[in-house]
């Protein structure tokens, strides 16, 4: 289990509130609760083509990798673990030739928006987890998605220029 730091804790509370409660009324043509609460468990990787690839939590159809490492949100290392992100990308019928020339745009389910170098998967290992410390990641604690770079191996990563690409709650990645 994962120990958010204190500073953190009544920002983030906050931020989720608002954000699950933005995301509700967004959803509130949805049938019934089954259908919103698989979707909180499915990223969507689009890309400019208008091919879909669905990535389902904790899915075992793509090789999985995991990374440790310290957060600037957490205490202590992490261990996540998930699919990487070129993989996903392949996943969604994006050569490396392409996505290396190409920008991703990041979505979480409070709708907060990130542009981040496709580059950056083949560059850093970037990794798309599911699961931190050995459990599935609830909404409430980061998930079902995030993006995680290996700060611990590269120290270039450990700069605040990075930080703010690692999404959390990530529900799409639509590649532009």
């Amino acid at each position: 289990m994962f120990v958010m730091m204190p500073k953190y804790q009544l920002i983030y509370s906050v931020i989720l509130s608002v954000g699950l409660a933005s995301f509700c009324l967004n959803n509130a043509t949805h049938l019934n609760i089954s259908a919103q609460a698989s979707e909180l468990t499915t990223l969507v990787v689009r890309a400019s083509s208008g091919a879909a690839y669905k990535f389902v939590a904790s899915s075992s159809e793509l090789a999985r990798a995991t990374v440790k490492t310290h957060t600037p949100w957490t205490e202590g290392v992490q261990e996540f673990s998930g699919v990487p992100l070129k993989t996903l990308l392949a996943a969604a019928g994006i050569d490396e030739k392409t996505a290396r020339q190409s920008m991703l745009k990041a979505r979480a389910l409070n709708d907060y928006e990130v542009e981040i170098p496709a580059q950056d998967a083949y560059d850093y290992d970037v990794l798309v987890a599911d699961q931190m410390n050995g459990s599935a990641m609830p909404v409430t604690e980061f998930g079902p998605f995030w993006i995680v770079y290996p700060r611990d191996e590269k120290p270039e990563l450990q700069d605040s220029r990075f930080d703010h690409r690692w999404a959390w709650q990530l529900s799409e990645l639509l590649i532009e």
